[in-house]
């Protein structure tokens, strides 16, 4: 027997296998799959991770293992030939039917966790902020620290490339930044998120006679002028400015020479010895090896600024600086105008630490010896004394501590 092509009528098969969704799984147990067979115009309807409704015939067929073996007490493969395909998409994007506002959602807290979001006209799905909720944060660290993105959708569990540049921009909780404050009491930001941004600085709206007077004949030469005022600087067109970058990022790899390795670890030593003190054996932390790993970042970075090939010692003293700006600026406890990277990296300063590790040493102090002058009291009288039990009060106790 042979097949002549051009007398036969061919049409397009697909196999493809469903699965029970999540939701009506009972707890411990295997969803169940079937196997169904999609023809012509439904080959291609759904994609992984659909949510679907299936209309179609069930069928079976005998399982031979050779040809002219018997079709009595045979194994049969069970299958669904499709007639039609339903997507329940608004499931799949998990539609909330309650009434909250909308704006609160695309705004409030948690606006920018991962989702997943749609378009009507080609219902291409792709990841979105602004759908997320209060895991948030969870997922920013993963971002940051491993540059990967997990998401876990619609039956999808997979892991995205996030290797990215990211410029972020905050506003103080109370409207307005409070210098009395940390940077951590002002920023709805948990501190391990904050430190893991190379630069942190603080833009803050302070009276100045001189930069407020530019910035208004900045904005006033807006409405005066078609050009505004440059003060006879070039500036580079936005074109040439974001081809550039594109170039510096895409085509220009430095690589780190020894003299450059050798003034990174000399300046993280420097920035290492500004914490310490004399009086004590516990110093400040005023870099980590976080700001050893951004230097090294920002010196490849300046020298893909200069399609330099190699990081050279001139790149190392361009970042060094920053580096030492940054944590001066968002790292300086209020009361003491040191730095202190602990108020980043734990939000809780070094003399904070300091003071609750003496605070509960004390304490522990005080409950042994209130202890101890109450068991020598009550001890002549024997464990079976009905002798009445000298109760202290917290204001008592608050004053003994305070003494």
């Amino acid at each position: 027997m042979s097949l002549i092509h051009n007398r036969c009528e061919f049409s397009d098969r697909q196999v493809v296998r469903i699965q029970e969704t999540p939701d009506v799984v009972p707890d411990g147990q295997t969803p169940h799959t079937v196997s169904m067979c999609a023809y012509d115009e439904l080959v291609d309807v759904s994609k992984p991770g659909d949510r679907v409704e299936i209309t179609g015939i069930f069928r079976s067929t005998p399982v031979r293992v050779n040809p002219r073996q018997r079709s009595l007490k045979s194994l049969y493969k069970t299958f669904v030939d499709i007639l039609h395909i339903k997507r329940t998409n608004a499931k799949r994007l998990g539609v909330d039917l309650s009434t909250r506002d909308a704006s609160e959602q695309a705004a409030g807290p948690g606006a920018q966790a991962v989702g997943v979001g749609g378009e009507e006209d080609d219902e291409d799905v792709d990841v979105q902020s602004g759908f997320g909720g209060d895991a948030t944060h969870s997922v920013l660290h993963e971002v940051k620290e491993q540059q990967t993105l997990s998401i876990a959708k619609a039956g999808i569990i997979t892991t995205l490339n996030a290797r990215a540049s990211i410029l972020t921009a905050a506003n103080p909780t109370g409207l307005r930044y409070n210098v009395n404050l940390p940077i951590t009491k002002n920023i709805d930001l948990p501190p391990t998120l904050i430190s893991r941004f190379d630069l942190v600085y603080l833009v803050l709206d302070k009276i100045d006679e001189a930069n407020d007077r530019r910035l208004a004949c900045h904005l006033v030469s807006l409405y005066l002028e078609d050009k505004p005022d440059t003060s006879g600087k070039d500036i580079l067109p936005i074109e040439t400015l974001t081809a550039y970058i594109s170039y510096a990022r895409n085509r220009i790899s430095p690589v780190l020479t020894k003299e450059a390795g050798d003034a990174l670890a000399a300046r993280y030593i420097e920035l290492r010895k500004v914490g310490e003190d004399p009086r004590s054996a516990e110093g400040r932390i005023t870099a980590t090896t976080r700001q050893l790993e951004s230097m090294i970042r920002l010196s490849e970075a300046h020298a893909r600024m200069r399609f330099a090939d190699e990081v050279v010692v001139d790149d190392v003293e361009e970042a060094a600086p920053l580096i030492r700006k940054a944590a001066k600026s968002s790292a300086t406890d209020p009361r003491t105008g040191l730095v202190d990277l602990d108020l980043i990296n734990t939000g809780q300063l070094y003399h904070q630490r300091k003071l609750a590790g003496d605070l509960r040493r004390e304490l522990l102090q005080l409950l042994d010896e209130m202890g101890s002058g109450f068991g020598r009291a009550t001890s002549p009288s024997g464990p079976s004394s009905t002798a009445p039990t000298k109760a202290v009060r917290y204001v008592d106790f608050a004053k003994t501590l305070n003494d």
